[in-house]
């Protein structure tokens, strides 16, 4: 049997030394120990997430490549479609990350992850302060497609204006916000 760790340690020797990725490994519990042939690409993705910022030696850049190269490599790049609902405390940190491995999996660079994460944080925030909200991910290659609905509330008018929405322009392409239906759906493809 071939630990996570173990796979992940072989991919990981040109950035880090058998005791760094030990130690990182470490704070991943138990899991770190699971049998990597028997992991979902989801569990894998989660874990490869874990694992890479435990090594706290490797620049911010750094980072993302190891991130993007672990995803390749064990077979864990999300991949179709995936859908939340935006209900409950922990879902916008379920979507942040989920953004977080699409997002790294395409090729993004850190600055822009990070200004695009924290964009459509916001406006998820704001879609779920106004009624139900949900998030609709779709990968297509080196793109991916991102329909964020809310039920009630603004409407499309409100929303397109909105600065969130603004703010998201520059960083996205094919921005369009509509009805669909009872719900307001903002679309773009990044």
């Amino acid at each position: 049997m071939i630990t996570f760790a173990d796979a992940a340690a072989e991919i990981l020797a040109p950035w880090a030394t058998p005791a760094q990725v030990r130690e990182a490994a470490r704070a991943l519990g138990e899991d770190a120990e699971l049998d990597f042939g028997a992991l979902a690409a989801s569990k894998k993705a989660l874990l490869i997430h874990q694992l890479v910022h435990q090594l706290r030696h490797l620049a911010v850049d750094e980072v993302v490549e190891v991130h993007r190269q672990l995803q390749a490599m064990l077979e864990a790049e999300p991949r179709g479609e995936w859908r939340l609902d935006l209900v409950g405390g922990a879902a916008p940190v379920e979507l942040r990350n989920h953004l977080r491995q699409v997002f790294t999996a395409i090729g993004m660079s850190w600055e822009r992850l990070s200004r695009l994460q924290a964009g459509i944080g916001e406006l998820v925030r704001w879609l779920r302060a106004t009624g139900q909200a949900s998030a609709v991910v779709c990968i297509a290659g080196k793109a991916a497609l991102v329909e964020l609905a809310a039920a009630k509330g603004p409407t499309a008018e409100q929303i397109a204006g909105s600065p969130f929405v603004l703010a998201l322009e520059p960083h996205v392409r094919d921005l369009k916000v509509s009805l669909r239906g009872e719900q307001v759906v903002v679309a773009f493809t990044v």
